[in-house]
């Protein structure tokens, strides 16, 4: 079936794709049909004419696609907060088109951290771009979506209890990045040590070291990845101050955070009376394992990673991460996972490229990228070069970015 005979098929039959795509402006919904389609037919097509990846990486061979990536990013995300947001898919709401929001900015200035260490040329190129997108990601319109959730702004509160344990997470890890590549701003630098001071005393006030995302929510434990992550960070910065914390935590983690069957992480610790469900789901291991492979403990973040592999690989009928352990749906749209196609996570494959690049898995890390392109569809413009999908989700394209450029360098 050609892509214009399977658009057809989607516009004039298939209800549930245009209901999902009605929730997109008109622009996006006709992007959506048109990826879909594409994704279709590269699915059926491309597979035949598939050839084995190579197991070695160059960084030079993929230096024009990476930087061009990154500045079509830049000129989409540079931009004022509202705009921003409003590029964001109408369905998510303002909390987490807000929250999509922020992680584009945050993911976009990992992947210049990590552009500006394998390209020293582009060091000063990559430098000027974090300080603005910083600056960006510290608008008060900007963590908005933590503002109402709390009641109160994250940095008005800072002497209080209240958690704020996303948005201060990744605003410390965002500036961390900044300092270890070299950038000097004092206003940064003070603000990356109070977040870190603040995080690490109300860790220590829970008996667990747990915060949580938002109120009355359980703890999501691919989000406290970034808390450890801003305190592993300053603590290789400043001498070790926050280590203690940081391995406490990995040690309760070990002994109280993980799925019986596999070993791995759970995704989400519930309290109450859904405390006994321990689950495991590919998005969310993708990301803690992302984390991981960012603290000193290098042996846990490891065995991990071997871990993910061994339980959650799927290699046909494209590489990637699976979303669930026993279940395999050929076609879902989940808020956590993204789309999940037979079975593969378009979330947890697009984060555990970043532990697979840094593992140096790379015959994986070569597949993973052409299922990238099955899926995501790269398309060439004047503003630079994208997937087809990254317009209807910057997030996932600034997410692929990051996690394709993390690689074993010796800042964390």
């Amino acid at each position: 079936m050609t892509e214009q005979q399977t658009i057809a098929n989607l516009m004039n039959k298939t209800d549930y794709i245009k209901t999902i795509f009605t929730s997109f402006s008109y622009r996006q919904f006709i992007d959506g049909v048109h990826w879909f389609a594409r994704l279709m037919v590269n699915l059926n097509v491309k597979q035949k004419r598939r050839t084995e990846p190579s197991d070695h990486l160059d960084w030079e061979l993929e230096k024009d696609d990476i930087t061009e990536r990154a500045e079509w990013l830049y000129n989409m995300i540079m931009v004022e907060p509202e705009e921003l947001q409003r590029k964001m898919p109408a369905i998510l709401g303002k909390h987490y088109g807000g929250e999509w929001a922020i992680y584009s900015v945050f993911m976009l200035i990992t992947a210049l951290a990590n552009m500006s260490d394998i390209y020293p040329e582009l060091k000063a190129w990559a430098m000027e771009r974090m300080e603005r997108l910083i600056s960006l990601m510290l608008e008060p319109e900007m963590r908005l979506y933590d503002t109402e959730s709390w009641g109160e702004d994250a940095f008005l509160g800072l002497n209080g209890t209240k958690d704020h344990m996303t948005f201060l997470s990744l605003m410390a890890v965002a500036i961390g990045h900044y300092i270890n590549c070299g950038g000097k701003n004092d206003k940064f630098n003070d603000i990356f040590c109070r977040c870190c001071e603040v995080l690490n005393r109300r860790m220590l006030a829970k008996k667990d070291l747990n915060l949580r995302s938002f109120p009355r929510t359980p703890i999501f434990i691919a989000d406290m990845g970034a808390a450890v992550v801003a305190l592993q960070m300053h603590s290789n910065l400043y001498g070790g101050c926050f280590d203690a914390t940081v391995n406490k935590w990995i040690e309760l983690a070990k002994r109280n955070l993980t799925h019986k069957k596999t070993g791995l992480l759970i995704a989400i610790k519930w309290y109450g009376r859904k405390a006994g469900i321990r689950n495991v789901r590919g998005s969310y291991t993708g990301l803690t394992n992302y984390w991981l492979s960012m603290l000193n403990d290098k042996d846990f973040a490891r065995s991990q990673y071997q871990l993910m592999i061994r339980h959650l690989r799927k290699d046909t009928p494209v590489a990637g991460i699976k979303e669930y352990l026993y279940r395999a749906p050929k076609f879902k749209l989940d808020p956590d996972a993204g789309p999940i196609i037979y079975g593969i996570s378009g979330s947890g494959t697009t984060f555990a490229l970043g532990c697979v690049t840094y593992f140096k898995d790379y015959k994986f890390r070569n597949r993973i990228l052409q299922t990238a392109e099955i899926a995501g569809i790269t398309k060439k413009d004047k503003k630079g070069r994208h997937y087809l999908l990254g317009k209807l989700a910057l997030v996932g394209e600034a997410t692929a970015l990051a996690m394709r450029t993390h690689h074993s360098y010796g800042i964390i």
